[in-house]
């Protein structure tokens, strides 16, 4: 009777580990992260549509795929980045737990990367190159361990204004024309990057200072749907600041580890309404609705998988 009761307790203890093992490629992909990815290729093929819309072909849904992509074997690069150096900054992730190699999360996130930029490719050869220049650049943000720096919030913002081009690579004419619009990513993650990160006497002056670059997003945003004359755009602009403001400027003020892990999870995830706006301001408040159907579902993702 008692090896009975001994054997059902080994099998209820097994059954999470199990679980955990069979989650742990999920766990590395960090899936709520790779779908605002998704939703910034979406922002920019919107863009495309506004700008240049003869330019898109059918296959334009190989765009977000392949953002998505990258970013989750980037995801996972970071992880494995971090356990095979000195200290790890991520005890949480799968790797250290045993629920994932070593060897086999980096062949996870080598054959996601490779996957992305062949969906690219698949679309055009210019989004194939976008696509490869992306994942450089998040191979080279991870594996240099991301000091803190001033460097390493903008090479954040670049990483997501090559997602932004990414989309907008459906029409390469509106890549000639509407590059400049990848700034608006860069400013706002080095904004949300530095307010994240607080300082170790608990102040954060840099970002309260960073909390200007987040003022000049909100108004780059409502100056082009004004420009445009898209009014129900800036319904999407009111609600980017109503969901970015009021936790960054908590995290700039008093940066207590939870406030700046709330700060960072809803910096990310807000990109969503990031690319929703500018959905709205180029191709009309439906193409805004649709990506901002993201939300909840990247909202949802977060409570199961970490969002950094």
């Amino acid at each position: 009777m008692n090896d009975r009761k001994q054997q059902s307790s080994t099998d209820t203890l097994a059954a999470p580990r199990e679980t955990a093992r069979l989650l742990a490629p999920l766990h590395l992909m960090g899936p709520a992260n790779a779908l605002t990815a998704a939703a910034d290729a979406l922002g920019g093929i919107t863009v495309a549509w506004g700008l240049a819309p003869q330019g898109i072909t059918a296959g334009f849904w190989l765009l977000p795929l392949a953002a998505f992509l990258v970013y989750a074997g980037g995801e996972a690069l970071r992880d494995v980045c971090d356990a095979n150096g000195k200290e790890g900054n991520r005890p949480a992730s799968p790797i250290p737990l045993g629920q994932i190699s070593l060897p086999a999360a980096l062949a996870l996130s080598a054959a996601l990367l490779v996957a992305g930029v062949f969906c690219a490719g698949l679309y055009s050869v210019e989004a194939g190159f976008l696509a490869a220049g992306l994942t450089y650049l998040i191979a080279f943000h991870h594996g240099r361990g991301q000091p803190l720096t001033l460097f390493s919030p903008l090479l954040t913002g670049f990483c997501r204004a090559g997602s932004l081009l990414l989309g907008m690579a459906a029409s390469v004419d509106a890549i000639a024309v509407g590059w400049p619009l990848a700034s608006i990513p860069v400013g706002y993650m080095f904004a949300v990057t530095v307010v994240s990160r607080g300082g170790g006497d608990g102040r954060n002056p840099q970002g309260v200072a960073a909390l200007g670059m987040l003022v000049l997003v909100g108004i780059a945003y409502g100056f082009l749907a004004i420009m445009r004359e898209q009014w129900p755009a800036l319904v999407f602009v009111a609600l980017f600041a109503a969901l970015a403001w009021p936790v960054l400027v908590r995290a700039a003020e008093e940066p207590t580890d939870d406030a700046m892990r709330d700060a960072a999870k809803a910096g990310v995830l807000n990109l969503v309404v990031c690319n929703a706006t500018l959905a709205a301001t180029f191709a009309g408040p439906l193409s805004g609705l649709a990506i901002l159907l993201l939300l909840p579902v990247s909202r949802r993702l977060a409570r199961v998988f970490p969002v950094a």
